[in-house]
């Protein structure tokens, strides 16, 4: 019997890859960088080379930056926020307390508002390192408003949830605008 080819499934992974103990400590949520100043920018770099190359050898599809650059998944995007405080941190039950009973979380301290671009340089430096497309990874709304301590109030979960997603949807699409512009070589 001849059988069509059927087109494949490109493969990718789905989320961050770990970071090398050199670059960062483990087992905490919000581990500290081992590395400063112009050193810890190479440090993450090179991390990145690292796990590209991997992927890479691999044979995968689609790669990433592993997540490298940022010293936590969600907060790397907060990063890129204004009214958001990551240093002066605080305590919230996490989803349901069914994981833990309280995670150190950062906290809301005004209105979320997007300040420009803040993975474009990392997807810009990836897609230097590789002729393969490029995957950012991008946090859900409800995994932020579930990882953050709302210290304005007046707003539900839901309704917290769409402001994040209409900031994550600033930032994909400008993702978008820029892989088209820097097309995979």
């Amino acid at each position: 019997m001849n059988q069509a080819k059927q087109p494949g499934v490109r493969a990718t992974i789905v989320g961050s890859l770990p970071k090398p103990g050199w670059l960062i400590g483990s087992g905490e949520m919000y581990p500290p960088w081992r590395l400063e100043g112009s050193i810890l920018e190479e440090g993450k770099e090179d991390a990145v080379r690292v796990w590209v190359a991997e992927q890479e050898k691999a044979g995968l599809d689609v790669i990433t930056d592993g997540e490298q650059r940022r010293q936590h998944y969600i907060w790397g995007f907060f990063h890129g926020l204004d009214g958001i405080d990551t240093a002066n941190l605080g305590l919230r039950p996490q989803r349901a307390q069914r994981y833990r009973k309280e995670i150190v979380a950062a906290r809301l301290i005004g209105e979320p508002t997007y300040r420009g671009p803040i993975f474009v340089d990392a997807l810009r430096a990836t897609k230097a390192m590789s002729d393969l497309p490029i995957k950012v990874t991008l946090p859900g709304p409800m995994t932020i408003v579930d990882s953050i301590i709302d210290d304005v109030g007046g707003r539900s979960e839901a309704d917290l949830a769409m402001r994040f997603a209409e900031l994550l949807n600033i930032e994909a699409r400008t993702l978008s605008d820029a892989g088209r512009r820097d097309p995979v070589r």
